[in-house]
């Protein structure tokens, strides 16, 4: 009975805030209430203001236990966080040397697509990003996820500080200067991606972040620590939220990884892990990892020893595997030489229980912005701006 309470009181507490929301900009709206004049007149001069403090995806996750509230989780999209766009070995070329782009096929839920990557320029030298600009991406999203997205036109993006942005990372024990985080950024919006389908037929092509808005020296100078930028996400990062094409993530414990492969199996893991799975083995053939990770190693036997390591550290750093286990694929005249290798990966106890809980979390959320969406779009409001 004090669930059944507990549940209704929560529940009661979101139509207040929807309410709220509603009533803050068009408050003659809300069926049954009075508003003085001079109520109106505050109302509407903060409606500018209130549309772009959209609630976030957070305010939506009711869920989470205190503790939870700060920094802990974020959200990975579908079709953008699948593509090999990291490349923790070939990132960086001297000036005046052109870095050729990097085209590449990556396989993402049972369907094929190329991915073609050009470098970013930054006073003549060549940059691919690397893991410094995949933690920066990451905690951008993560700071969309707690704080909202402002809109500005039909653009979505977020809005931080260069020292918020340095903050957040160094709690993730990853420090960096004003300088490389500036750097980080100018390579993620000048770095272009192309994608297309198998058939060539479906082609998207933008930066990775599709604007940047950084303050000047003089304007930190004038405005200190508190001086905000704005980045406007990539359309793809844009359209998995629109279409509830997004997963919980485990913010904390994902950019805790540090290996590259180890951390791109935890969030694939995360990404494409279903209820229907619970504790049967995932199956990955050494080839698919090699091409969708963008590790870029040549032989096989590297490639293995460096995934097997990857996998070995997820296991004693109780990072959600159980178990893993390697089946040698042999081909070549006499079927003895090593052709590929299949894994299968069982996840633990933790991530299973972690998993339920987190897709549960989405699914009452989506329930929440539904019904947040419906009234705003009866009282005239600009819906949120994603589901």
């Amino acid at each position: 009975m004090d669930i059944i309470n507990d549940k209704r009181r929560k529940d009661a507490e979101h139509l207040g805030r929807v309410t709220s929301f509603v009533a803050a900009v068009a408050p003659d709206k809300i069926p049954g209430k009075q508003v003085r004049e001079c109520d109106r007149k505050e109302m509407e001069g903060q409606k500018k203001d209130i549309e772009e403090k959209w609630p976030s995806l957070f305010d939506f996750m009711g869920g989470l236990s205190e503790p939870e509230k700060k920094h802990k989780y974020s959200y990975t999209t579908d079709l953008y966080d699948a593509t090999p766009k990291f490349r923790p070995r070939i990132n960086k070329r001297i000036q005046n040397k052109y870095l050729d782009p990097i085209k590449q096929n990556f396989s993402h839920c049972g369907n094929l697509y190329t991915m073609e990557l050009s470098p970013s320029q930054i006073d003549g030298t060549f940059y691919f990003p690397g893991q410094r600009e995949q933690f920066v991406e990451m905690e951008l999203a993560q700071l969309a996820f707690e704080k909202g997205m402002p809109i500005f036109g039909v653009n979505w993006g977020v809005k931080f500080s260069i020292y918020e942005l340095r903050e957040r990372l160094k709690k993730n024990k990853h420090t960096f200067s004003y300088r490389e985080l500036k750097e980080a950024l100018c390579i993620l919006a000048r770095t272009n991606m192309s994608i297309s389908s198998a058939d060539g037929n479906a082609v998207m092509e933008e930066n990775l972040l599709k604007a940047l808005c950084l303050r000047t020296w003089d304007d930190w100078k004038e405005l200190g620590r508190g001086s905000e930028c704005y980045v406007e996400f990539n359309s793809l990062h844009v359209a998995a939220l629109k279409n509830s094409k997004w997963k919980l993530l485990d913010h904390k414990k994902a950019t805790n990884i540090e290996p590259f492969l180890a951390r791109w199996i935890y969030l694939r893991m995360s990404r494409e892990w279903s209820g229907a799975q619970n504790f049967k083995s995932i199956t990955w053939l050494l080839s698919n990892i090699v091409m969708d990770s963008g590790i870029n190693i040549n032989r096989l036997r590297d490639a293995k020893r460096e995934i097997e390591s990857a996998l070995d550290y997820l296991k004693s750093h109780n990072m959600e595997i159980q178990k893993w286990v390697a089946e040698p694929i042999l081909g070549g005249q006499r079927s003895t030489k090593l052709v590929n290798v299949k894994y299968y990966i069982t996840p633990g106890i933790t991530f299973v229980s972690e998993m339920k809980r987190r897709n549960q979390l989405k699914r009452d959320a989506s329930e929440k912005i539904e019904e947040f969406n419906s009234l705003a779009e009866k009282n005239h409001v600009k819906k949120l701006p994603f589901s």
